[in-house]
């Protein structure tokens, strides 16, 4: 419903045909402010939200419909691909090794790497997986495009 204007007709118009105008339009207001508010809600819970990953027979799936942000630890070989994104998704993928060195990172499809080196990102964790480092990742609309940090 879109807002209505008040136009009082001299001697025809009363208090309250102007009580109620206002009144449907504030209820219209909040009809539309909780609306808002629920899309908001919905898209915090969808883009805010982190998942953690558990590898399943070597790959590690980050599904953008469950949120633009995970945690993974590795534990073995494993190939990393993002779905279920589109042109302008980003996210950021936080990685633990454990122990260091027994696992391999790549990516599906060949994800450009514009910053980093994944096999210097997993052999830099430290024994134990007390190192942690990020994969953030951009749909720029044709790939995925990846920067991969240093290690801690």
């Amino acid at each position: 419903m879109a807002q209505q204007t008040f136009s009082p007709t001299p001697n025809v118009s009363t208090h309250a045909d102007a009580t109620s105008v206002i009144n449907n339009n504030a209820n219209d207001a909040e009809t539309r402010i909780s609306g808002a508010e629920s899309d908001i809600s919905s898209l915090q819970l969808a883009v805010g939200s982190q998942q953690t990953i558990t590898p399943v027979s070597g790959f590690v799936n980050i599904d953008v419909n469950s949120g633009n942000f995970a945690a993974v630890t590795i534990t073995e070989d494993l190939t990393l691909n993002i779905s279920n994104s589109s042109a302008g998704d980003s996210g950021l993928v936080s990685v633990r090794q454990q122990p260091a060195g027994t696992g391999v990172l790549s990516f599906v499809p060949s994800y450009p790497v514009l910053n980093g080196d994944p096999n210097l990102f997993l052999s830099s964790m430290t024994l134990g997986g007390t190192g942690v480092g990020t994969i953030s990742w951009y749909n720029d609309g044709t790939d995925i495009l990846l920067y991969i940090s240093d290690v801690t």
